[in-house]
């Protein structure tokens, strides 16, 4: 799940990061 972080932060990706991390539980 780290790739998420490793990768360019866009608003994409903190929308992903943000879907994945509710999704883990945290």
């Amino acid at each position: 799940m780290t790739i998420t972080i490793a990768l360019p932060s866009k608003g994409r990706m903190k929308d992903d990061a943000s879907a994945i991390f509710e999704r883990a539980g945290l």
